[in-house]
């Protein structure tokens, strides 16, 4: 009889720990949700990046108004 009570309590046991596995991943997924429309959202307010190439400065040795309008985002 004791192996019949121990082996219905392993079985709930594991049941619980799948249903807490699947509700993390349940909080997690939401988690990612909401990340990425925030990340959506603050892409979409960045302003239009309009860079200028220094061939097309007016002025060839005048680059200063280049200064700070280009960014390099290369990893």
């Amino acid at each position: 009889m004791a192996d019949v009570s121990s082996i219905a309590a392993l079985s709930t046991g594991l049941s619980q720990m799948q249903l807490r596995a699947e509700a993390d991943v349940a909080v997690l997924r939401k988690a990612m949700d909401a990340q990425q429309a925030q990340a959506a959202a603050l892409i979409e307010s960045l302003p239009d990046a309009n860079p200028v190439s220094p061939a097309s400065a007016s002025g060839s040795a005048d680059l200063t108004q280049l200064l700070g309008s280009l960014v390099d985002v290369r990893a």
